[in-house]
């Protein structure tokens, strides 16, 4: 039976879930998931502005206002929870803030790494500097002519989502991208995996594109799902876990965070007053 629509709630909170990264101390996962994000969200832009990221696309304020603009677009698409004031800042998770998706890209990567290192005008920097061997992206790179607000991809750039990503061996590249298109409308009529496949062909640039659908092909047999059924009346699968108008923002994360540490401490075997 043909399909067309948005991805059910329950398969995307589960891919969320699944590409939660468990550690045995506090680790920086707000970080990589933002490098994550990015990293996608420059790609979907090289692929609408018709560029090639391996030699740079250009995200200048006054040098490409345009470009930067898709970019934000893009990545608002990948983080931001419908049109709410919840994001995905942490795999895993949604999270309330009282700042848009704009500003955590202009504030985070934008006018501090893209800053820094258009001023130093020369090789580029590599991001993310954390974990080690992790890196990305090489941003403040030359964009002729003069232009050094350019961000490229790393040729190994795979091997730094799958630092940051793997558990136990294993990259959950289906889960990766169903979070990212939830947003997306898809058709199939067969395989789910060749319909993701297709989206992420149409989505982003060719370099990583390519990548991905070899990652995903690779993963097909460890990944069987229930019988997918598409929803049509939702723009956002996962906007039932945001939380109620005037409830979002510092309230609601403080909310969250109590609940985490509560759940913390009844596992160590303490029992809350």
């Amino acid at each position: 039976m043909s399909q067309k629509g948005r991805m059910p709630e329950a398969l995307v909170m589960a891919a969320l879930k699944d590409l939660r990264k468990v550690r045995p101390i506090v680790g920086n996962n707000k970080e990589e998931t933002s490098a994550i994000l990015y990293l996608f969200a420059l790609s979907a832009t090289a692929r609408e502005l018709s560029a090639d990221f391996s030699v740079g696309i250009d995200v200048g304020t006054k040098t490409n206002p345009m470009g930067r603009d898709l970019f934000l677009r893009n990545f608002r698409i990948f983080h931001q929870i419908g049109s709410s004031n919840c994001f995905i800042s942490e795999f895993g998770d949604v999270n309330g803030s009282i700042r848009s998706s704009d500003q955590v890209a202009n504030s985070n990567f934008l006018s501090t790494c893209l800053h820094r290192a258009a001023r130093l005008a020369r090789d580029g920097e590599t991001y993310p500097s954390r974990p080690r061997g992790a890196g990305l992206l090489k941003c403040g790179i030359l964009i002729p002519p003069s232009s050094y607000y350019g961000v490229k991809l790393i040729p190994n750039w795979t091997d730094g989502v799958v630092k940051m990503l793997s558990r136990r061996g294993v990259t959950p590249w289906h889960s990766l991208a169903i979070v990212l298109l939830r947003k997306y409308e898809m058709q199939f009529n067969g395989s789910f995996t060749e319909a993701l496949c297709q989206l992420v062909g149409n989505t982003f640039d060719p370099i990583v594109a390519s990548c991905f659908l070899d990652k995903l092909k690779a993963e097909r047999s460890r990944f069987k799902p229930k019988e997918v059924i598409l929803v049509s009346d939702v723009a956002d699968p996962l906007i039932r876990y945001t939380p109620a108008e005037g409830e979002a923002g510092d309230l609601w994360e403080a909310k969250r965070r109590i609940d985490v540490l509560e759940k913390f401490i009844k596992e160590k075997g303490f029992d809350l007053p």
